[in-house]
């Protein structure tokens, strides 16, 4: 089965290098000639927890974590992005999204 496929990532992520993976996904389908459409959106500036536009989102790029969890230091860990980026980013994000829901059911 094939369904089109839209990849959202965040450049500054810092959780996980979204963008990066996101990438060779594409990288992949492009080699393996798939035959159903697919778009990768990379939001610039953005960090892990974008959100939904207009929802509410802390004031910070940051979250308290208890020590012990994977990748915490200090008990903060970073998403990376601002808070302006973010919110910049889940307008572009949702916009892309309903764009290509649009073209492809």
């Amino acid at each position: 089965m094939s369904v089109p496929l839209l990849l959202i990532s965040a450049e500054d992520d810092g959780l996980w290098p979204s963008a990066v993976a996101a990438e060779k996904i594409v990288d992949r389908l492009k080699r393996c000639g798939a035959g159903f459409p697919y778009r990768h959106v990379c939001l610039a500036g953005a960090g892990h927890a974008i959100g939904m536009p207009n929802e509410p989102r802390p004031f910070s790029n940051t979250a308290f974590w208890r020590e012990g969890y994977a990748g915490v230091q200090g008990g903060f860990i970073d998403y990376g992005g601002s808070p302006s980026a973010n919110a910049a980013a889940a307008r572009e994000g949702w916009c892309a999204a309903l764009k290509f829901l649009k073209a492809h059911l």
